[in-house]
């Protein structure tokens, strides 16, 4: 599930394991100051370090997309930079890093220990959650695993010279071989499943669960043609709904059809199901149609009829239906580019 929903709120698991990530380093790196003068010096430039980090890669969508930005200023608050921004903000809190090391005169070698023991256990940690949650774990993941472990090692070197390293360096090297036998076993015993996968999918219930069968509708798409969903069996398919009112469908709206420019030729359908008796008249519909650019078919749902049956309460409600019908993820609030490529791309 990519959000959990507590009554009207809407919150992103990604946001969550993000947050668990950072209390789990913040906690790491206070017991390693436990008994330190200064603790709460290092512990705050510690924390600016990070919220620096944080919001350089919330806001580095303005430097990466900023004719959207411009266009619509509503993606600013619901999107990011992506991975271009992560490495930016890991290199601003870096940076501010070094220059509160300096500023203050703090000690080098105690501060770098700390983070790079707190930065490793918490993407360790935040590895451990996906992997439980069933979440893929990003290449962009393991890199920062990665680089947090060789720093380690690096500065274990410097500091207690080679012997303990290469005791923990082999103490990695059998983790690691550990680590990818079992993943090795999780992607056999994934392959195994595929085919009682298939058996399941033939007797899945219809309803709007992961694992269920999308159920069937028809409507009317905005130039008038009547289609349904079981026209698009054998894509994979995104059924949207939304409204021009609604904010976060209107900063959705440029990532989704920057998206099926870029994958529509891959059997792969968007369905922008439009709440179209929550809006004032149809032809605003056809308005945000032509302001946005959208390249994907829009069907009018008059009478709320799929928005009920799929209980979209909260939108943009967004489900992903595999080739065979069968719903593989669903989501309410708006998607980013990313995010599509990932979770409908790969699915």
């Amino acid at each position: 599930m990519s959000y959990i929903q507590i009554g009207s709120m809407i919150i992103r698991t990604e946001w969550i394991l993000l947050a668990v990530t950072i209390i789990v380093g913040f906690v790491v790196a206070k017991i390693q100051l436990h008994n330190h003068a200064e603790r709460k010096k290092y512990v705050d430039t510690i924390f600016n370090a990070v919220l620096i980090g944080l919001l350089v890669w919330k806001g580095s969508i303005i430097l990466f997309q900023p004719f959207m930005v411009i266009d619509h200023p509503m993606s600013l608050l619901y999107f990011t930079g992506g991975v271009k921004g992560v490495w930016l903000g890991l290199i601003s809190g870096a940076a501010y890093l070094i220059y509160k090391m300096k500023k203050d005169q703090m000690d080098h070698s105690l501060m770098v220990g700390i983070v790079l023991k707190s930065w490793t256990t918490g993407i360790l940690i935040l590895i451990i959650l996906q992997s439980i949650l069933g979440f893929k774990v990003s290449i962009l993941v393991f890199v920062l695993l990665a680089l947090g472990i060789v720093g380690l090692l690096i500065d274990i070197f410097l500091k207690k010279g080679a012997a303990i390293m290469g005791r923990l360096l082999l103490l990695f090297i059998v983790m690691g071989l550990v680590g990818w036998s079992i993943y090795d076993h999780l992607l056999l015993t994934e392959s195994d499943s595929n085919a009682s996968d298939m058996s399941r999918n033939e007797k899945a219930e219809v309803g709007i669960a992961i694992g269920d069968r999308a159920p069937e509708f028809e409507l009317a798409t905005l130039d008038g043609q009547q289609v349904r969903l079981s026209d698009y069996r054998g894509k994979r398919v995104v059924v949207n709904v939304w409204a021009t009112w609604c904010p976060p469908c209107q900063a959705e709206i440029p990532e989704m059809v920057k998206f099926y420019e870029e994958y529509s030729n891959q059997d792969i359908e968007i369905l922008a199901v439009n709440m179209t008796n929550s809006e004032k008249k149809v032809e605003d519909v056809k308005q945000f149609a032509d302001e946005y650019g959208i390249n994907f078919p829009i069907l009018m749902d008059q009478e709320a009829e799929v928005a009920s049956t799929y209980q979209a309460f909260t939108i943009p409600t967004t489900f992903i239906i595999d080739n065979a019908g069968i719903i593989v993820e669903k989501i309410a609030g708006p998607m980013s580019y990313e995010w599509m490529e990932k979770n409908i791309v790969t699915k």
